[in-house]
């Protein structure tokens, strides 16, 4: 857990780690079907993204997993799924970053840092004040963020 204080604002936990989003196109129908196949395996979806693609197959992003922790066997669960229902599908290591609460404009503030440094390819909301940021260098996030904002690591 790092402490972030941007020059006149209060102090705000943050916490900064990396997780695994799967990312599939599929159709409405076969969205459904697997995000019945996971919860029937008791796989928690922290975070989700629908990017309408125009037709009949759109563009999911997801991040599983619960409590801020993603395991492996959650991963080889998630991919035995998508592996069994011969769904095509990318992993990619993104940035999460996780508050202790969510003063208004932080959601901007960090955005807004943060597009100014990397090239962000989605940005999406998950559980318990959690933010999914997908760039092509996830660690550069947390370099950027350290460095802007007066973080300090707690021990």
């Amino acid at each position: 857990m790092n402490i972030l204080k941007k020059k006149n604002s209060e102090n705000i936990n943050l916490d900064i780690d990396y997780k695994l989003q799967f990312t599939v196109v599929l159709s409405n129908a076969n969205i459904c079907n697997l995000l019945k196949s996971i919860a029937e395996q008791n796989i928690n979806i922290d975070g989700f993204l629908f990017l309408y693609n125009g037709g009949n197959q759109n563009v999911y992003k997801f991040i599983v997993g619960c409590d801020y922790i993603q395991t492996k066997d959650i991963i080889v669960s998630t991919r035995k799924i998508l592996d069994n229902s011969n769904i095509s599908y990318n992993e990619k290591i993104i940035t999460s970053i996780r508050a202790s609460k969510t003063p208004i404009g932080i959601l901007e503030d960090i955005y807004c840092t943060l597009s100014s440094y990397v090239d962000i390819k989605s940005l999406y909301l998950g559980e318990k004040n959690t933010l999914y940021l997908e760039s092509e260098t996830p660690m550069d996030i947390k370099k950027i963020l350290t460095t802007y904002y007066n973080i300090k690591k707690l021990t």
